[in-house]
C-alpha cells in the first residue's frame, strides 16, 4: 500500500511539473507571437501626413481630434501610417476591374496584418498611430480599401465583436469576412464559432452601411473616452438617436451613479433579447452584491464569460468560486505588462494570458495523467488476481 501511495505523489509531482512547463511554454509562444507582430507592422510603410476626407477612416481620426482623444501629432501620424496602409492595398490588391470582392478582401486584409497588430481600443486615431488595431477599427480600414476598389461591404455588429459582410457578386448570397483572425490577416468568419456570441437583439448580425460605422463610431463607440461635459450632453443625444439599441443600452446604465429597482427591472427586462450582454449581467451582480443578496449576484456573475472579466467583474467572480479565484490568479502570474524589441517597449496590459488556454494545456495534460493511472490501477488489480491465484493450494 505505501508503495502505490508513493507512485502516486511522484505521479502528482511530476503532473504539477508537466502542466507548469506547458503553462510557461504557453506563455512564451503567445507573447512572443505578438511582438513578433508588433515588430512586423512597426516595419511597415507610411504616407502622407495629411488627412484624406475622402477616407471615413481619416474623418474618424478628425473626429477623434476634434473631442481631444488624440494630440495633433498623433492624429498626423494616424494619417501618415493609414495612407501607407492604402498605398500597400492599391499597389498590390489591384488587379483587374471584375476582380472577386473575396479575392481583392483577402489581399487587403493580409496587407493590413502586415501594418496593423492586434491590440484592443476604443479610439482608431491614437490606435492607428501606434499601428494597431481591432475588430471594429479594422472593418473601417477595410471599408475604405474596398471604397478605393469600387466595392461596398457592411459593417456587422455582435455582442463585443464587429465583423465584414458583403454580396456574393456569383451566387448572390451573403458572405461573412472575420478581420482579426490570424494575427489580423482575416479569413471567412464561421458564425457557429464560439467569438460569434448568441443574441436575440436585433441590432445585431444585421449588416450597416459604412455611412452608419462613421456615424455610429462619432457618436456613440468614443464615448466613454470622452470628458466627464461632453460626455453628458453625447449621452443624451445619443440615447435619443439610438432607441432600443443594445450598445446604447450598456453605455446608458453603465454611466448611471446608482441603479435605481426600476433600473434593476429594466435591466432584467433587456437581459431576455441582449442574452450575451456582459455589461447588463455585471451591473445586475454588482448592485445585488450591494444590496446584500448574494445569491442573485452570483448568479449573474457565473454568467459571464472569465475572459470577458474586467477587473471589477473579476473581483465579484473571485468571490464566489474558487476554481475562478484559481485561474485567475494563474493568469494574472503568467501574463505580461509589456514586451519589448528593436522598436522599444510596448504595452500588453489589455493581452492578459488567456483562461482559455490554461484549461486547455491543464484538460490536455490531465486526459494523460487519468489515462496513466487508469493503466497503473488495471496492472495493480492484475497483480493482486495473480497473487491470489498463485496462493492457491
Amino acid at each position: 500500500m505505501k508503495s502505490v501511495i508513493s507512485l502516486f505523489v511522484y505521479l502528482l509531482v511530476i503532473y504539477f511539473g508537466v502542466v507548469v512547463s506547458m503553462l510557461v511554454l504557453s506563455r512564451s509562444e503567445y507573447y512572443d507571437g505578438i511582438n513578433q507582430h508588433i515588430e512586423t507592422a512597426l516595419s511597415s510603410g507610411s504616407g502622407s501626413t495629411e488627412p484624406d476626407r475622402q477616407l471615413m477612416s481619416h474623418r474618424m481620426i478628425l473626429s477623434d481630434e476634434r473631442d481631444r482623444l488624440v494630440s495633433p501629432e498623433k492624429a498626423r501620424q494616424a494619417f501618415s501610417i493609414t495612407a501607407g496602409y492604402f498605398s500597400d492595398v492599391l499597389k498590390n490588391c489591384m488587379k483587374d476591374n471584375d476582380q472577386p470582392t473575396k479575392a481583392f478582401l483577402s489581399c487587403a486584409s493580409q496587407r493590413l496584418g502586415e501594418h496593423f497588430y492586434y491590440y484592443p481600443s476604443r479610439e482608431t486615431g491614437i490606435a492607428w498611430a501606434g499601428h494597431y488595431s481591432d475588430c471594429d477599427s479594422n472593418v473601417y480600414l477595410l471599408l475604405d480599401a474596398l471604397r478605393l476598389a469600387g466595392k461596398t461591404a457592411s459593417i456587422v455588429y455582435a455582442p463585443g465583436h464587429a465583423f465584414l459582410s458583403w454580396t456574393d457578386e456569383q451566387t448572390g448570397a451573403p458572405v461573412w469576412w472575420e478581420t482579426t483572425s490570424d494575427r489580423n490577416h482575416g479569413r471567412q468568419a464561421d458564425l457557429t464559432e464560439s467569438l460569434y456570441q448568441k443574441t436575440l437583439a436585433p441590432f445585431y448580425y444585421h449588416p450597416q452601411p459604412a455611412e452608419f460605422a462613421e456615424r455610429f463610431y462619432t457618436t456613440v463607440v468614443t464615448l466613454n473616452s470622452l470628458n466627464t461635459e461632453l460626455k453628458e450632453k453625447r449621452l443624451k443625444d445619443m440615447i435619443k438617436q439610438y432607441p432600443d439599441n443594445p450598445f446604447v443600452e450598456d453605455l446608458e446604465y453603465e454611466n448611471k451613479t446608482s441603479l435605481t429597482p426600476a433600473d434593476i427591472t429594466r435591466l432584467q427586462a433587456l437581459l431576455k433579447t441582449d442574452i450575451s450582454s456582459g455589461t447588463k449581467k455585471y451591473l445586475l451582480a454588482a448592485y445585488y452584491l450591494k444590496n446584500n443578496n448574494p445569491g442573485l449576484s452570483k448568479y449573474y456573475i457565473s454568467m459571464i464569460n472569465t475572459d470577458s472579466c474586467g477587473t471589477d467583474c473579476q473581483q465579484i467572480k473571485k468571490r464566489f468560486s474558487h476554481v475562478d479565484s484559481i485561474l485567475l490568479a494563474i493568469s494574472n502570474s503568467l501574463s505580461k505588462k509589456t514586451v519589448s524589441n528593436k522598436f522599444g517597449h510596448f504595452s500588453v496590459e489589455k493581452m492578459a494570458f488567456p483562461v482559455h488556454l490554461i484549461l486547455k494545456e491543464t484538460y490536455s495534460i490531465t486526459k494523460y495523467f487519468i489515462l496513466i493511472l487508469s493503466l497503473l490501477g488495471v496492472r495493480a488489480l492484475y497483480s493482486d488476481l495473480k497473487s491470489a491465484r498463485t496462493r492457491q493450494p
